[in-house]
Protein backbone atom coordinates (compact mmCIF):
# COMPACT_ATOMS: atom_id res chain seq x y z
CA UNK A 1 0.00 0.00 0.00
CA UNK A 2 2.88 2.27 0.97
CA UNK A 3 3.90 2.02 -2.70
CA UNK A 4 0.38 2.79 -4.47
CA UNK A 5 0.11 5.61 -6.87
CA UNK A 6 -2.27 7.76 -8.91
CA UNK A 7 -1.47 9.08 -12.04
CA UNK A 8 -2.71 13.42 -12.40
CA UNK A 9 -3.72 15.36 -15.72
CA UNK A 10 -4.10 19.19 -15.60
CA UNK A 11 -7.34 19.59 -16.95
CA UNK A 12 -10.62 21.78 -15.60
CA UNK A 13 -13.18 20.59 -13.10
CA UNK A 14 -16.61 20.26 -14.20
CA UNK A 15 -18.48 17.78 -12.67
CA UNK A 16 -21.50 17.24 -10.08
CA UNK A 17 -20.56 15.29 -7.33
CA UNK A 18 -21.72 13.91 -3.99
CA UNK A 19 -18.77 13.93 -0.94
CA UNK A 20 -18.65 11.99 2.19
CA UNK A 21 -20.06 12.04 5.27
CA UNK A 22 -18.92 13.83 8.45
CA UNK A 23 -16.41 11.10 10.34
CA UNK A 24 -16.04 13.90 13.29
CA UNK A 25 -19.65 13.83 13.72
CA UNK A 26 -20.10 10.20 12.75
CA UNK A 27 -17.41 9.03 15.65
CA UNK A 28 -19.31 11.18 17.90
CA UNK A 29 -22.38 9.82 17.66
CA UNK A 30 -21.05 6.05 17.64
CA UNK A 31 -19.46 6.71 21.36
CA UNK A 32 -22.92 8.35 22.77
CA UNK A 33 -24.43 4.58 21.19
CA UNK A 34 -21.48 2.85 22.43
CA UNK A 35 -22.72 4.05 26.03
CA UNK A 36 -26.35 4.75 25.48
CA UNK A 37 -28.68 1.46 27.60
CA UNK A 38 -30.93 2.38 24.29
CA UNK A 39 -30.60 1.11 21.07
CA UNK A 40 -28.92 4.22 18.80
CA UNK A 41 -29.36 4.42 15.12
CA UNK A 42 -26.94 6.62 12.93
CA UNK A 43 -27.97 7.36 9.35
CA UNK A 44 -25.29 8.57 6.77
CA UNK A 45 -22.22 7.01 8.87
CA UNK A 46 -19.00 7.67 7.38
CA UNK A 47 -16.98 5.39 5.33
CA UNK A 48 -13.28 6.76 6.14
CA UNK A 49 -10.88 4.57 7.87
CA UNK A 50 -11.34 6.45 11.15
CA UNK A 51 -15.00 5.38 11.56
CA UNK A 52 -13.58 1.84 10.38
CA UNK A 53 -11.10 1.40 13.03
CA UNK A 54 -13.64 2.45 15.68
CA UNK A 55 -16.27 -0.29 14.34
CA UNK A 56 -13.56 -2.72 14.07
CA UNK A 57 -12.59 -1.74 18.06
CA UNK A 58 -16.19 -2.05 18.94
CA UNK A 59 -16.72 -5.51 17.30
CA UNK A 60 -13.26 -6.34 19.87
CA UNK A 61 -14.43 -5.07 22.88
CA UNK A 62 -18.40 -6.57 22.67
CA UNK A 63 -20.02 -3.75 21.32
CA UNK A 64 -22.56 -5.32 18.99
CA UNK A 65 -23.97 -3.18 16.11
CA UNK A 66 -25.91 -4.28 12.63
CA UNK A 67 -25.45 -2.07 9.70
CA UNK A 68 -27.64 -1.67 6.76
CA UNK A 69 -27.66 -0.08 3.29
CA UNK A 70 -27.54 3.59 4.84
CA UNK A 71 -27.48 3.22 8.54
CA UNK A 72 -26.29 1.46 11.57
CA UNK A 73 -28.06 0.15 14.63
CA UNK A 74 -26.20 -0.28 17.95
CA UNK A 75 -27.36 -2.67 19.96
CA UNK A 76 -25.35 -3.10 22.92
CA UNK A 77 -24.15 -0.52 25.95
CA UNK A 78 -20.61 -0.73 27.32
CA UNK A 79 -19.10 -1.84 29.65
CA UNK A 80 -22.03 -3.89 30.26
CA UNK A 81 -21.51 -5.59 26.60
CA UNK A 82 -17.91 -6.48 28.32
CA UNK A 83 -16.64 -9.61 28.54
CA UNK A 84 -13.79 -10.41 31.19
CA UNK A 85 -10.49 -11.26 29.91
CA UNK A 86 -7.69 -12.65 31.78
CA UNK A 87 -5.39 -11.43 29.13
CA UNK A 88 -4.42 -7.43 27.44
CA UNK A 89 -7.31 -6.93 24.61
CA UNK A 90 -5.15 -5.24 21.68
CA UNK A 91 -6.56 -2.94 19.40
CA UNK A 92 -5.59 -1.34 16.47
CA UNK A 93 -6.61 2.07 15.60
CA UNK A 94 -4.63 3.84 12.80
CA UNK A 95 -4.27 7.35 13.24
CA UNK A 96 -7.12 8.86 13.58
CA UNK A 97 -7.37 11.85 16.15
CA UNK A 98 -11.08 10.78 16.80
CA UNK A 99 -10.98 7.48 17.10
CA UNK A 100 -8.23 6.90 19.56
CA UNK A 101 -8.82 10.16 21.52
CA UNK A 102 -12.33 9.08 21.88
CA UNK A 103 -11.69 5.33 22.37
CA UNK A 104 -9.60 5.93 25.13
CA UNK A 105 -12.19 7.23 28.05
CA UNK A 106 -14.85 4.72 26.46
CA UNK A 107 -12.23 1.92 27.63
CA UNK A 108 -11.56 3.72 30.82
CA UNK A 109 -15.30 2.70 31.58
CA UNK A 110 -14.47 -0.54 31.82
CA UNK A 111 -12.36 -3.46 33.70
CA UNK A 112 -10.55 -5.12 31.00
CA UNK A 113 -6.59 -4.60 30.12
CA UNK A 114 -7.11 -2.54 26.79
CA UNK A 115 -3.73 -1.87 25.07
CA UNK A 116 -4.26 0.41 22.02
CA UNK A 117 -1.17 -0.33 18.65
CA UNK A 118 -1.85 3.50 17.44
CA UNK A 119 -0.21 4.36 14.00
CA UNK A 120 3.26 6.00 14.70
CA UNK A 121 2.10 9.33 13.75
CA UNK A 122 -0.16 9.17 16.07
CA UNK A 123 1.71 8.01 18.93
CA UNK A 124 3.79 11.17 18.49
CA UNK A 125 0.34 13.76 18.82
CA UNK A 126 -0.39 15.30 21.98
CA UNK A 127 -2.56 12.65 24.66
CA UNK A 128 -1.17 13.63 27.96
CA UNK A 129 -4.03 16.06 28.79
CA UNK A 130 -6.22 13.07 28.25
CA UNK A 131 -3.92 10.67 30.84
CA UNK A 132 -4.11 13.15 33.67
CA UNK A 133 -7.70 13.68 33.06
CA UNK A 134 -8.33 9.63 33.33
CA UNK A 135 -6.02 9.47 35.95
CA UNK A 136 -7.45 11.77 38.22
CA UNK A 137 -10.49 9.77 38.09
CA UNK A 138 -8.29 6.77 39.00
CA UNK A 139 -8.20 4.81 35.72
CA UNK A 140 -4.96 2.79 34.98
CA UNK A 141 -3.01 4.98 31.94
CA UNK A 142 0.53 3.77 30.77
CA UNK A 143 2.35 4.94 27.87
CA UNK A 144 4.17 2.09 26.30
CA UNK A 145 8.32 2.32 25.56
CA UNK A 146 10.22 1.58 22.58
CA UNK A 147 10.14 -2.16 23.48
CA UNK A 148 6.23 -2.28 24.24
CA UNK A 149 4.08 -3.65 20.97
CA UNK A 150 1.77 -1.03 22.11
CA UNK A 151 1.44 3.43 21.97
CA UNK A 152 -0.90 3.19 25.20
CA UNK A 153 -2.82 1.21 27.76
CA UNK A 154 -5.53 1.80 29.93
CA UNK A 155 -7.47 0.05 32.59
CA UNK A 156 -10.57 1.24 34.28
CA UNK A 157 -11.56 -0.09 37.77
CA UNK A 158 -14.99 -0.23 37.10
CA UNK A 159 -16.33 2.90 39.41
CA UNK A 160 -15.80 6.45 38.51
CA UNK A 161 -16.32 9.14 40.92
CA UNK A 162 -19.16 11.74 40.96
CA UNK A 163 -16.79 14.63 40.62
CA UNK A 164 -15.85 17.54 38.06
CA UNK A 165 -12.46 17.15 36.18
CA UNK A 166 -11.36 20.28 34.18
CA UNK A 167 -9.67 19.04 30.94
CA UNK A 168 -6.67 21.47 29.21
CA UNK A 169 -7.48 21.79 24.78
CA UNK A 170 -5.07 24.33 24.30
CA UNK A 171 -3.20 21.60 22.11
CA UNK A 172 -6.33 19.93 21.53
CA UNK A 173 -10.41 20.07 21.60
CA UNK A 174 -10.45 16.27 21.26
CA UNK A 175 -9.53 15.41 25.01
CA UNK A 176 -12.73 17.11 26.50
CA UNK A 177 -14.94 15.89 23.35
CA UNK A 178 -13.75 12.26 24.55
CA UNK A 179 -14.01 12.45 27.96
CA UNK A 180 -17.59 14.27 27.34
CA UNK A 181 -19.11 11.67 25.05
CA UNK A 182 -17.92 8.33 27.28
CA UNK A 183 -18.88 9.86 30.33
CA UNK A 184 -22.38 10.90 29.92
CA UNK A 185 -24.10 8.78 31.77
CA UNK A 186 -21.85 8.64 34.49
CA UNK A 187 -21.24 11.41 37.55
CA UNK A 188 -18.33 12.63 36.17
CA UNK A 189 -18.69 16.90 34.91
CA UNK A 190 -16.02 17.80 32.26
CA UNK A 191 -14.90 21.48 31.85
CA UNK A 192 -13.08 22.25 29.19
CA UNK A 193 -10.55 25.26 29.53
CA UNK A 194 -8.46 26.85 26.91
CA UNK A 195 -11.30 25.83 24.32
CA UNK A 196 -9.85 28.63 21.56
CA UNK A 197 -8.71 26.09 19.25
CA UNK A 198 -11.14 23.49 17.54
CA UNK A 199 -13.69 25.28 19.78
CA UNK A 200 -16.24 24.68 17.05
CA UNK A 201 -15.76 21.16 17.18
CA UNK A 202 -16.04 21.23 21.17
CA UNK A 203 -19.66 22.94 20.22
CA UNK A 204 -20.35 19.75 18.10
CA UNK A 205 -20.16 17.71 20.97
CA UNK A 206 -21.82 19.56 22.98
CA UNK A 207 -24.53 19.86 21.13
CA UNK A 208 -24.76 15.99 20.16
CA UNK A 209 -24.66 15.38 24.17
CA UNK A 210 -27.66 17.39 24.91
CA UNK A 211 -29.58 16.24 22.13
CA UNK A 212 -28.92 12.67 23.61
CA UNK A 213 -29.11 13.52 27.32
CA UNK A 214 -33.15 15.11 25.77
CA UNK A 215 -33.69 11.55 24.47
CA UNK A 216 -32.39 11.73 20.90
CA UNK A 217 -31.35 7.74 19.73
CA UNK A 218 -31.31 8.39 15.61
CA UNK A 219 -28.72 10.44 14.34
CA UNK A 220 -28.40 11.87 10.92
CA UNK A 221 -24.67 12.71 10.05
CA UNK A 222 -24.19 15.72 7.75
CA UNK A 223 -22.14 16.20 4.92
CA UNK A 224 -18.12 16.90 5.67
CA UNK A 225 -16.67 20.37 5.24
CA UNK A 226 -13.82 19.47 5.19
CA UNK A 227 -14.02 16.98 2.38
CA UNK A 228 -16.74 19.29 0.46
CA UNK A 229 -13.12 21.91 0.47
CA UNK A 230 -11.70 20.31 -2.02
CA UNK A 231 -14.07 20.05 -4.68
CA UNK A 232 -15.48 23.57 -4.19
CA UNK A 233 -11.82 25.29 -4.18
CA UNK A 234 -10.64 23.31 -7.43
CA UNK A 235 -14.39 24.75 -9.26
CA UNK A 236 -13.44 28.23 -7.68
CA UNK A 237 -10.37 28.25 -9.67
CA UNK A 238 -11.20 25.68 -13.01
CA UNK A 239 -14.55 25.23 -13.54
CA UNK A 240 -17.73 24.45 -12.08
CA UNK A 241 -19.57 21.84 -9.87
CA UNK A 242 -22.82 21.18 -7.88
CA UNK A 243 -22.69 19.06 -4.72
CA UNK A 244 -25.53 16.83 -4.77
CA UNK A 245 -25.88 15.37 -1.23
CA UNK A 246 -25.94 19.14 0.19
CA UNK A 247 -28.73 19.55 3.07
CA UNK A 248 -27.73 23.15 3.84
CA UNK A 249 -24.80 24.30 5.98
CA UNK A 250 -24.02 23.04 9.36
CA UNK A 251 -22.63 25.74 11.51
CA UNK A 252 -20.97 23.47 13.96
CA UNK A 253 -18.30 22.38 11.61
CA UNK A 254 -15.79 25.29 11.26
CA UNK A 255 -14.66 24.56 8.00
CA UNK A 256 -18.03 25.49 6.71
CA UNK A 257 -16.41 29.20 6.65
CA UNK A 258 -15.36 28.31 3.58
CA UNK A 259 -18.62 28.79 2.05
CA UNK A 260 -18.16 32.94 3.17
CA UNK A 261 -14.38 33.00 2.04
CA UNK A 262 -15.39 31.58 -1.71
CA UNK A 263 -18.19 34.28 -1.52
CA UNK A 264 -15.84 36.83 -0.85
CA UNK A 265 -12.79 36.21 -2.85
CA UNK A 266 -15.42 36.35 -6.05
CA UNK A 267 -16.58 32.80 -6.82
CA UNK A 268 -19.68 32.74 -8.29
CA UNK A 269 -21.53 30.15 -5.59
CA UNK A 270 -25.35 29.75 -4.70
CA UNK A 271 -26.46 28.13 -1.56
CA UNK A 272 -29.67 26.92 -0.85
CA UNK A 273 -31.14 24.16 2.22
CA UNK A 274 -30.45 21.06 -0.23
CA UNK A 275 -27.95 22.29 -3.11
CA UNK A 276 -24.58 23.82 -3.34
CA UNK A 277 -23.13 24.96 -6.81
CA UNK A 278 -20.21 26.79 -7.21
CA UNK A 279 -18.14 28.14 -10.50
CA UNK A 280 -15.27 29.89 -11.34
CA UNK A 281 -14.61 33.20 -11.07
CA UNK A 282 -12.12 35.95 -10.85
CA UNK A 283 -10.37 35.14 -7.18
CA UNK A 284 -9.05 38.16 -4.53
CA UNK A 285 -6.95 37.71 -1.71
CA UNK A 286 -7.86 36.92 1.73
CA UNK A 287 -6.55 36.79 5.36
CA UNK A 288 -7.82 33.85 7.67
CA UNK A 289 -6.94 32.57 11.25
CA UNK A 290 -6.73 28.94 10.69
CA UNK A 291 -6.95 28.00 14.71
CA UNK A 292 -10.24 27.05 14.58
CA UNK A 293 -9.98 25.28 11.28
CA UNK A 294 -6.56 23.39 10.94
CA UNK A 295 -8.09 21.02 8.54
CA UNK A 296 -8.85 23.31 5.86
CA UNK A 297 -5.89 25.33 5.97
CA UNK A 298 -4.31 23.07 3.49
CA UNK A 299 -7.11 23.69 0.78
CA UNK A 300 -6.95 27.66 1.58
CA UNK A 301 -3.59 27.03 0.44
CA UNK A 302 -4.19 26.27 -2.53
CA UNK A 303 -6.89 29.14 -3.01
CA UNK A 304 -4.65 31.90 -2.22
CA UNK A 305 -1.98 30.64 -4.76
CA UNK A 306 -4.86 31.60 -7.32
CA UNK A 307 -6.17 34.77 -5.75
CA UNK A 308 -5.00 37.82 -6.87
CA UNK A 309 -2.82 39.49 -4.15
CA UNK A 310 -1.59 38.13 -1.08
CA UNK A 311 -3.55 36.26 0.93
CA UNK A 312 -2.26 35.89 4.74
CA UNK A 313 -3.24 32.59 6.64
CA UNK A 314 -2.65 33.35 10.91
CA UNK A 315 -3.14 31.14 13.54
CA UNK A 316 -0.79 27.95 11.96
CA UNK A 317 0.57 26.57 15.23
CA UNK A 318 -2.31 23.98 15.87
CA UNK A 319 -1.49 22.47 12.44
CA UNK A 320 2.08 21.32 13.62
CA UNK A 321 -0.19 18.57 15.94
CA UNK A 322 -1.89 16.44 13.23
CA UNK A 323 -1.26 13.70 10.25
CA UNK A 324 2.17 15.64 9.46
CA UNK A 325 3.46 18.49 10.59
CA UNK A 326 1.27 20.94 7.95
CA UNK A 327 3.06 23.83 8.46
CA UNK A 328 6.26 22.07 7.06
CA UNK A 329 4.02 20.10 4.38
CA UNK A 330 2.05 23.49 3.19
CA UNK A 331 5.51 25.46 2.53
CA UNK A 332 7.01 22.12 0.98
CA UNK A 333 4.27 22.61 -1.81
CA UNK A 334 4.34 26.06 -2.29
CA UNK A 335 7.97 25.70 -3.13
CA UNK A 336 7.35 21.91 -5.50
CA UNK A 337 4.50 23.98 -7.71
CA UNK A 338 6.61 27.61 -7.76
CA UNK A 339 3.88 30.06 -5.61
CA UNK A 340 5.36 32.68 -3.81
CA UNK A 341 5.24 33.19 0.16
CA UNK A 342 6.68 34.33 3.10
CA UNK A 343 6.57 32.35 6.57
CA UNK A 344 6.50 34.22 9.69
CA UNK A 345 8.18 31.15 12.31
CA UNK A 346 7.47 33.44 15.55
CA UNK A 347 4.22 34.27 14.72
CA UNK A 348 3.08 31.11 12.81
CA UNK A 349 1.37 33.46 9.56
CA UNK A 350 2.20 32.45 6.50
CA UNK A 351 1.87 35.38 3.12
CA UNK A 352 0.95 33.72 0.11
CA UNK A 353 1.07 35.33 -3.39
CA UNK A 354 -1.38 34.47 -6.04
CA UNK A 355 -1.20 34.73 -9.65
CA UNK A 356 2.59 33.02 -9.34
CA UNK A 357 4.01 31.20 -12.47
CA UNK A 358 3.51 27.95 -11.05
CA UNK A 359 5.19 24.57 -12.04
CA UNK A 360 4.68 23.44 -16.02
CA UNK A 361 6.52 20.37 -15.45
CA UNK A 362 5.43 17.01 -14.07
CA UNK A 363 5.56 16.72 -10.83
CA UNK A 364 6.67 13.51 -8.79
CA UNK A 365 4.86 14.32 -5.17
CA UNK A 366 5.98 11.86 -2.12
CA UNK A 367 3.46 13.34 0.40
CA UNK A 368 3.55 11.81 4.19
CA UNK A 369 1.22 10.02 5.30
CA UNK A 370 -1.45 12.64 5.55
CA UNK A 371 -5.01 12.37 3.67
CA UNK A 372 -5.49 16.36 3.36
CA UNK A 373 -1.45 16.86 2.07
CA UNK A 374 -2.40 14.07 -0.16
CA UNK A 375 -5.71 15.98 -1.74
CA UNK A 376 -3.57 19.18 -1.59
CA UNK A 377 -0.83 18.08 -4.10
CA UNK A 378 -3.78 16.78 -6.44
CA UNK A 379 -5.68 19.99 -6.10
CA UNK A 380 -2.25 21.50 -7.34
CA UNK A 381 -1.35 18.76 -10.15
CA UNK A 382 -5.06 19.30 -11.39
CA UNK A 383 -4.51 22.84 -11.69
CA UNK A 384 -1.27 23.69 -13.13
CA UNK A 385 0.79 20.95 -14.42
CA UNK A 386 -0.06 17.12 -13.57
CA UNK A 387 2.44 14.21 -12.08
CA UNK A 388 2.49 11.12 -10.41
CA UNK A 389 1.00 11.04 -6.48
CA UNK A 390 2.73 8.49 -4.09
CA UNK A 391 0.73 6.83 -1.21
CA UNK A 392 -2.53 8.08 -2.65
CA UNK A 393 -4.14 5.42 -0.49
CA UNK A 394 -4.19 8.14 2.74
CA UNK A 395 -7.20 9.61 1.27
CA UNK A 396 -9.24 6.88 2.43
CA UNK A 397 -9.05 8.36 5.98
CA UNK A 398 -11.76 11.04 4.78
CA UNK A 399 -12.70 10.51 1.39
CA UNK A 400 -12.62 6.90 0.10
CA UNK A 401 -13.36 7.94 -3.35
CA UNK A 402 -11.93 11.38 -3.61
CA UNK A 403 -9.78 9.97 -7.14
CA UNK A 404 -12.65 9.07 -8.62
CA UNK A 405 -15.25 11.33 -7.73
CA UNK A 406 -13.21 14.42 -8.83
CA UNK A 407 -11.50 12.75 -12.22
Amino acid sequence: MEKSVISVLPKPFNKDICVPSSKSYSNRALILGAVSSDSVRINNLSESTDVLNMLRCFGQIGIKFEQHQNSIDITTSFPHCEEKSDRPIYLKTGDGGTTNRFLIPLLALGTNLYRIAASEKMAERPVDELIDSLRALGVSVKLGTNSDDFWLEVKGNGSLPSCSINVDCKRSTQFASGLLLAMTNTGVIVKATNVENSKKYFEMTQLLVGEYEEGKRTFDVPVDFSSLSYPLALAAVTGCTTILNYWGRDSYQPDSVLIDILQNSGATLCESNNSLSISKGELKAFCHDCSGCPDLTPTLAYLAAFSKGVSTLSGLEVLRFKESDRIIEIIKILDTYGVSYHYDHDRYILDIEGFSSGRNQLVDAHPPADHRIVMTHYLFMRTLCGGNIHNEHHVNKSFPHFFSSLG
